[in-house]
């Protein structure tokens, strides 16, 4: 990653979490089922759309910003998505790699009627392994990594963060 870019990026992850905040749990409900509608929605037609939004863990562990412009539900997706992870030493940059739908009977996925999106995992490829991110029309969002040859760290409980 060239010098201005990395100056550019920083600047733009500095310049969300100083706008970014954390939303009541209405608005965390709202803000979480306009994300998944508007993903589902979007990985159903062409994949395309342009959406960010933050995420907001205890102690920064995974604190970020998720930017997607192209996702889908098909094993052939060709995924445009990016997590950044904003560290006191480093911006960590991970590409998406898979995106599940949530649904509340698995039997849909086996059966011709259309399944009911009700929540979102995002899997992202880090240098040392992947991040796993789950948004719920609920509000809940969870947050796990693992690091490559080892187990997954348990899931930690998250917010969503608006970017203004």
């Amino acid at each position: 990653m060239n010098g201005l870019y990395k100056l550019i990026l920083l600047f733009s992850l500095s310049t969300v979490s100083i706008f970014s905040h954390s939303a009541t749990n209405k608005e965390q409900k709202e803000l979480s089922t306009t994300i998944v509608n508007l993903i589902d929605s979007a990985a159903r037609k062409d994949g395309n759309l342009s959406s960010a939004f933050s995420i907001i863990c205890p102690k920064n562990s995974f604190d970020g910003t998720i930017v997607l412009n192209h996702v889908g539900y098909d094993l052939n997706t060709k995924f445009n998505g990016t997590l950044l992870i904003n560290k006191p030493e480093s911006i960590y940059n991970g590409e998406l790699t898979s995106l599940i739908p949530e649904v509340t009977n698995e039997d849909d996925f086996f059966s011709d009627k259309d399944f009911i999106a009700i929540g979102e995992t995002f899997t992202f490829s880090m240098p040392k392994g992947h991040i796993y991110i789950s948004v719920w029309k609920s509000g809940k969002i969870t947050v796990q990594s693992q690091i490559l040859g080892e187990d997954e760290s348990p899931k930690i409980k998250c917010k969503l963060g608006m970017v203004d």
